[in-house]
């Protein structure tokens, strides 16, 4: 007589291993003091970039022959605009000089940061900023300081303002900011610690305390993170990414 033996077994698979925790976010340092107010009415500026943005785009280039150095010749301006790589070339009669900036900037970047070649002289920059940028700041708003140093905490004297398009000119580069690509950041305050105010909007984290103002955190790209702030207590703020990862991300953790 046979015997059939049936041996059931209820293995389950092994569990899967759990996603490793995301690092804490850095601790971002503060800015010694309190920057200037920043507005756009303190700028610089410039009739002949207005003319150049004007111009007729014929294959790509802008071209523009007029008296540039004052010598009473025309000169020769070309604006070449590719899809991320732009340069721009003058040819000035004075010394039959060739002045040229190279620089890539991709279509969808808020903030593209073009060296300043070394070789130029500091008339030959005044021309290429002249050329280039229709607004010229010497300082930036607190916007684009948080996206150009996130690991600092700028301060910032005022309120809040609606960030514009302007070009802040530094003494080893110019950062062109597309600012006014920003939408409007619909501020919602999340928490309150004595004279500190937290608020979280579409793009970022707003700290104000003692009638001065600091972006904590500004979203870099073009689609908005999905983020929620708050007060984490002893008067920590954290700004934390939510969604779409399999653990919510931390963007920033601060102390004042």
């Amino acid at each position: 007589m046979w015997i059939a033996v049936v041996l059931a077994c209820s293995c389950a698979p092994d569990p899967e291993p759990a996603a490793p925790l995301p690092p804490p976010a850095p601790a971002p340092v503060v800015a010694d003091g309190v920057a200037p107010a920043f507005s756009a009415a303190d700028c610089v500026g410039s009739e002949l970039a207005d003319e150049v943005a004007r111009l007729g785009a014929r294959n790509g280039s802008r071209v523009l022959r007029t008296d540039l150095d004052g010598d009473g010749n025309v000169d020769h301006l070309e604006l070449r605009e590719a899809e991320e790589t732009h340069s721009l070339q003058v040819r000035l009669s004075r010394d039959a000089r060739r002045v040229r900036v190279e620089w890539v900037a991709p279509a969808e970047a808020r903030v593209v940061h073009i060296p300043v070649p070394g070789e130029l002289s500091a008339t030959e920059r005044a021309l290429v900023e002249q050329i280039l940028f229709d607004l010229r700041c010497d300082r930036a708003d607190a916007t684009l300081l948080a996206l150009v140093e996130p690991q600092v905490v700028h301060w910032v004297a005022g309120g809040p303002v609606a960030p514009v398009d302007y070009v802040w000119v530094r003494p080893t580069e110019w950062v062109v900011y597309r600012g006014s690509e920003l939408p409007e950041p619909g501020l919602n305050p999340v928490g309150q610690d004595g004279s500190l105010v937290v608020s979280q909007g579409a793009w970022g984290l707003l700290a104000e305390r003692d009638g001065s103002h600091a972006w904590l955190f500004v979203d870099p790209g073009p689609t908005p993170v999905t983020m929620v702030g708050r007060l984490a207590g002893d008067g920590v703020v954290e700004g934390i990414r939510v969604g779409g990862d399999a653990s919510p991300h931390p963007l920033v953790r601060w102390r004042p």
